[in-house]
């Protein structure tokens, strides 16, 4: 059971980091972007343009790759979630049962709801990416 829920984190922690990720490339194109209008505007010369473009062109390249690496890990966490659905949830009544003989029933009911808004949260946040990008 502990290696499951160490999966179930590893899991997680790999979408949490790609969105982390997916999100500094989107920031790191605008810039580059700006950049580039910058240095045009102010008479750069020509190579140093055109370097700047390949630099924007890179970052533009990492972004479908990440969107990609991000649908797969949506799709391995869904398929973990489904196949150890189950054992999962015996985790999560075994681990709510502990807090709730640790402090008391309402605050198992707001960990407990906090828990499973993070959930949807990350699961949604993480869809809406890729939706975007169709």
């Amino acid at each position: 059971m502990a290696d499951v829920a160490r999966q179930l984190k590893i899991k997680t922690s790999t979408i949490t980091r790609l969105l982390k990720e997916i999100d500094s490339y989107k920031r790191e194109i605008v810039k580059q972007r700006e950049h580039v209008a910058r240095i045009t505007a102010e008479g750069a010369s020509e190579s140093d343009v055109r370097q700047q473009q390949l630099v924007l062109e890179e970052s533009e390249q990492m972004l479908p790759d990440s969107l990609r690496r991000l649908q797969v890990a949506l799709d391995d966490l869904r398929d973990f979630l489904v196949r150890y659905a189950p054992l999962c949830w015996t985790m999560r009544c075994e681990i709510l049962t502990q807090l709730a003989s640790l402090q008391g029933g309402e605050k198992v009911a707001e960990v407990d709801s906090s828990v499973q808004e993070a959930a949807r949260e990350a699961v949604s946040k993480a869809e809406g990416y890729l939706q975007a990008q169709e």
